[in-house]
């Protein structure tokens, strides 16, 4: 569909006073909780399909994506950081009903190693999203009950939860 362009310029030329359009060609694949990474210089999207599980998409120019072959452990609600020694970690649930945050490692963005333990469980958790700190360290965000909440890793292997960070509280 087309959305209003809120920038001082459209890419048709517009300066932005008028009303001017952005008009997107629709979606580039189906999927949910999307998971990118950039490797060199292609763009790598993990994501939950309903069909087979997980879906992994290529683009050099993040618009065109096509099927990518990798190899990862089963799992869903994937999120990928990169590490400090040039790898990335991917944190995922090994099911639909866990709420142990597992990972894997690759230094490819292709080839997922699973690494043993669990990164972090909450009774509460859904839907995972990490973030690489530039101290070295990865925080994972979550929803809760009580909100978002997060917890905090200086390895990205052990965490400790920081609790809520956004309240839903009436």
């Amino acid at each position: 569909g087309c959305l209003p362009h809120r920038g001082p310029t459209s890419p048709s030329g517009h300066d932005g006073g008028g009303s001017a359009t952005f008009h997107d060609e629709g979606p580039r694949f189906a999927g949910s909780h999307p998971a990118p990474i950039v490797v060199g210089g292609t763009i790598y999207v993990y994501q939950n399909t309903g069909t087979d599980g997980t879906s992994v998409q290529a683009s050099s120019d993040g618009l065109t994506f096509a099927p990518a072959t990798a190899t990862f452990p089963a799992g869903i609600s994937r999120t990928i950081v990169p590490t400090q020694d040039g790898r990335y970690r991917m944190y995922y649930f090994a099911n639909g009903t866990s709420t142990d945050v597992s990972s894997a490692v690759s230094s490819d963005g292709l080839s997922w190693t699973a690494e043993s333990g669990t990164r972090y469980s909450d009774p509460e958790i859904g839907v995972i999203r990490a973030t690489a700190l530039s101290t070295g360290g990865v925080r994972l965000y979550f929803p809760t009950s009580g909100g978002i909440s997060s917890a905090l890793s200086t390895d990205g292997l052990t965490f400790a939860s920081e609790g809520p960070m956004v309240s839903l509280a009436n």
